[in-house]
């Protein structure tokens, strides 16, 4: 296989911080943690099933490929939301199967799509039991599940926000990545923005307090996203499959390919990250479609 492509954007740098949390900055010596993450995969019970055009399970295939080849160093998965877009136990296990066959830590959350009872199979666990908690070098990452069954915006419980409260808490001292699968800032396309997360006011208030919050990291856009909320990071990533068109007011699909998201957690609290694709588009997407 070929390298992918790189996005060409200027990643957004994280602020500085020393200049925001002194305990958290000074923590130098700690090895970087090298992150993988990757998102929306929808993938159906039948592997000959199509997403507007798009056989999920081959560009999932791909991008897994792309990822092995570029990223021998990587040390966490981390999949945010849309396994399945046709939810079944044969769906998830053999979406557990592939992952597992890459040999490194992977952690999965709900998206809109999955279904909480068949997601938190017990063949599954730990890998993708909601909220968790994962600790490397002198980071926390925090995985969260934004999603309601059956609905298409997320929301967070008040027994939800009260774990993140209480998480952030202990993390003192260590910086903290937080995941989760609907964005909680609006990327600029009015039919995606409305299925956002939901009372995100609420959200932001804990996040505000822990200056150690160093970013946001979310699927359900399908597309990369890198941007500064304050002091915090939010990072979107591409699908594996179909991609939403930036800044469309109606439903559009992109022509970029799938892809993926390294990052590098630094000691000192900088995130280095980018999104790498591979180098075409599948075939026979329907670009003319409305929605699905």
């Amino acid at each position: 296989m070929t390298a992918g492509n790189h996005d060409s954007f200027s990643p957004v740098p994280s602020p500085s911080p020393q200049d925001e949390d002194t305990d958290a900055g000074m923590s130098v010596n700690f090895p970087v943690v090298n992150v993988v993450q990757f998102s929306d995969p929808h993938l159906f019970t039948d592997k000959a099933h199509c997403l507007l055009g798009m056989n999920t399970e081959d560009s999932f295939q791909q991008v897994l490929a792309l990822l092995t080849e570029e990223q021998p160093d990587r040390e966490l998965l981390l999949i945010t939301g849309d396994i399945a877009q046709a939810p079944s136990p044969q769906t998830y296990q053999r979406f557990y199967e592939a992952v597992s066959a890459l040999e490194t830590p992977h952690y999965w959350l709900q998206g809109n799509h999955d279904l909480d009872a068949m997601f938190n199979d017990s063949r599954h666990t730990p890998s993708c039991i909601t909220p968790c908690v994962i600790e490397r070098s002198n980071w926390t990452i925090l995985m969260l599940n934004s999603s309601v069954d059956h609905e298409v915006a997320g929301r967070f419980s008040r027994s939800e926000l009260e774990w993140l409260e209480n998480q952030l808490q202990l993390s003192h001292g260590r910086h903290v990545m937080v995941t989760m699968h609907h964005h909680p800032l609006p990327v600029g396309s009015a039919w995606l923005d409305h299925h956002m997360l939901a009372e995100t006011r609420k959200f932001w208030a804990v996040i505000d307090r822990f200056p150690n919050v160093r970013a946001i990291v979310h699927g359900h856009v399908h597309q990369a996203v890198d941007k500064l909320y304050g002091r915090v990071r939010i990072l979107g990533c591409p699908s594996t499959c179909i991609q939403f068109k930036p800044g469309s007011r109606e439903f559009a699909l992109d022509k970029r390919p799938p892809g993926y998201r390294w990052l590098n957690l630094m000691p000192d609290g900088r995130i280095e990250t980018a999104v790498s694709r591979l180098d075409e588009i599948p075939p026979g997407v329907d670009f003319e479609s409305l929605g699905y």
